[in-house]
């Protein structure tokens, strides 16, 4: 992952120091689950059916997708649990949260997973970064990771997989639209001269089968990076992502393309505060509702959201704050119209990280939040509704028996009373300023690589050993 890409940055950190006091983990293809005591976390109340899972390494997740019988599945990425590389991870989950099966899905060396939806057919589009060598005879490593993409059905098994090879670029969302396609978004850098490189946001278009349709970047005099993409209603596209202006700080920029790709308009908004989007989006009527990280400094950052309709105007952005740095990680569609914000929250250089969760109304006003973790860090980094107004929460923690880093989840029915916000969490509107501006269109070449049928995918399933209270 590029160096610049803050997320990535904060990621890898995690998991540097949830590993560096780590002896070798033993490695087996067996993922342990454990029930964890409500009693053991911090701010509790409304938690139910909480378990932790994992292996001998460390795994994390990056999101979950819950459905109508009440089943989960979680998606994540696992490194030397279950194997010698780093692998995706993907679990189903009953109703009652109990494992029903578990697979890692990967090359021999690095795979990391930055997105995952839901397909119409009910499968899922895993997308991500690889850096193994799929066809060699010996398990061989790629230098430069590239994208991957793969389909699956509902029980993770391979439909179709490709990665793609232009040079250094990856995607980090992914929306379908209606006639079954499907959208990535994300960078691809390009060189200047005297070594000089700029990033351009990349947008590629899949068919139902995974075939490029069409692929462009869109440029301009300054990086500018695409973290989430949205097919509206009527088949345009809405691009999100940051651009760096004169002055060193990032601009949330939005782009409206027609279903060709052809840039329709395109603006920046800027704040006193550097704005990061998020790599995923909430959906009511023609309206998403986007999330992001304002940076002042090193010291300080503070979450927001931002309600664009189907023309990419912006309607209002908010900022939720409180004195502590904190970083959304997503937001998902809650019950009655209502939005939840989760991310981490604290300083996990000083061991102080928990997750946070910050519920709001179509409005952008502050409903209900709260702070839940163990002694040690938590990163709260997935949320799906589930049963009965309830939600699932999905976590990556070195809390609660986790040998390194593991996966916990838990049912979670907050107090959503208005002004039952249980932490001291403010909302105010952000100021901002909107600017035009334009990006050059500009075809490249994708050679995507069918990876499917190569001899160096693997997909494994993982035994089950459930431990008891």
């Amino acid at each position: 992952m590029n160096s610049k890409l803050l997320t990535a940055n904060v990621l890898n950190l995690v998991i540097a120091l949830f590993l560096v006091s780590c002896t070798t983990p033993t490695i087996s293809n067996r993922i342990e689950i454990k029930p964890i005591e409500r009693s053991l976390i911090t701010e509790s109340k409304g938690l139910s059916n909480i378990r932790l899972f994992g292996g001998g390494g460390a795994d994390w997740i990056e999101d979950l997708i819950c459905i109508e019988d009440g089943s989960c599945t979680i998606f994540g990425s696992t490194i030397k649990s279950f194997g010698e590389s780093t692998d995706f991870l993907v679990v189903k989950t009953l109703k009652d949260n109990s494992v029903s099966w578990a697979k890692t899905l990967g090359g021999p060396h690095g795979e990391s997973l930055h997105s995952v939806i839901r397909s119409s057919d009910d499968g899922f589009v895993l997308v991500g970064s690889s850096h193994s060598l799929f066809f060699t005879p010996l398990p061989g490593f790629r230098e430069q990771e590239r994208p991957v993409v793969i389909k699956t059905t509902k029980d993770c098994e391979v439909e179709w997989a490709f990665v793609f090879e232009s040079g250094i670029s990856g995607f980090f969302s992914v929306d379908q639209a209606k006639d079954g396609s499907f959208l990535l978004a994300g960078y691809k850098r390009i060189w200047l001269e005297k070594e000089k490189t700029l990033l351009n946001t990349a947008v590629v278009k899949l068919t139902a089968s995974g075939k490029i349709d069409w692929a462009y970047m869109y440029g301009a005099n300054t990086d500018r990076v695409g973290r989430n993409v949205s097919v509206m209603s009527h088949g345009n596209i809405i691009v999100t992502g940051d651009a760096q202006n004169p002055n060193g700080k990032k601009e949330l920029f939005i782009m409206n393309l027609d279903k060709s790709g052809r840039l329709i308009r395109s603006k920046s908004l800027s704040s006193e505060y550097s704005m990061i989007p998020g790599t995923s989006s909430s959906a009511i009527g023609q309206n998403i509702y986007i999330y992001g990280t304002l940076i002042k400094d090193s010291d300080a950052s503070d979450a927001y959201v931002a309600k664009i309709n189907e023309n990419g105007n912006v309607n209002w952005i908010k900022m939720y704050k409180n004195r502590v740095k904190k970083q959304p990680l997503s937001i998902v569609k809650g019950f009655n119209n209502n939005h939840v914000l989760v991310g981490r929250i604290g300083d996990v250089e000083k061991n102080k990280q928990n997750g946070m969760a910050i519920i709001i109304n179509d409005e952008g006003e502050l409903i209900s939040s709260a702070i839940i973790g163990g002694k040690q860090n938590d990163d709260l980094r997935a949320i799906s509704q589930h049963l009965h107004g309830e939600y699932i929460l999905g976590f990556s923690t070195m809390n609660f028996g986790s040998k390194n880093v593991g996966i916990l989840t838990a049912n979670w029915k907050p107090d959503v009373k208005i002004n039952s916000v249980q932490t001291d969490f403010g909302e105010s509107d952000l100021p901002f300023v909107e600017n035009k501006n334009s990006a050059n269109r500009q075809s490249f070449e994708y050679r995507a690589v069918d990876i499917s049928k190569a001899n160096n995918l693997e997909i494994r399933s993982l035994t089950l050993n459930e431990i008891l209270n």
